[in-house]
């Protein structure tokens, strides 16, 4: 979580955001949540990471330091790319054959490309399927 907090702070002074403005931006009323988060006194729940991301201009994967891009230059196709290449080395190390893995992969990389909205509703009908099922 330290790397989660150090990188917050450093991308909030890369974008010369104060405290404040990037409390109001998540939702906020003052900056003393945001404050105690950088100093790592709180933590940050696993819901609000992709909102700090979005405020920040950033990835939820560069937050985690899953990544060394913090900013990439074409943001969806990047995360769409490296979405692609995480799930083919997944699928690889299940034993999927080398082509099948890539295939798979590029069905993964579309899910980057869906909106908070689409993919909620995507697990929703996921869910309900799999309930009908079971």
């Amino acid at each position: 979580m330290d790397e989660l907090f150090k990188r917050i702070r450093a991308r909030r002074k890369e974008l010369k955001m104060s405290q404040e403005e990037l409390a109001a931006a998540i939702g906020y009323t003052d900056r003393s949540v945001i404050s105690r988060l950088e100093k790592g006194e709180i933590d940050l729940p696993q819901s609000k990471i992709s909102i700090f991301a979005k405020a920040l201009d950033t990835t939820p994967e560069w937050l985690m330091g899953w990544s060394n891009l913090s900013v990439p230059e074409h943001h969806a196709e990047q995360v769409g790319m490296n979405t692609a290449l995480m799930f083919s080395e997944l699928f690889k190390r299940m034993g999927l054959p080398d082509e099948e893995a890539q295939r798979k992969a590029e069905a993964a990389k579309e899910l980057a490309s869906l909106s908070d909205g689409d993919m909620d509703f995507i697990l929703s009908a996921i869910r309900m399927a799999k309930g009908k099922k079971e």
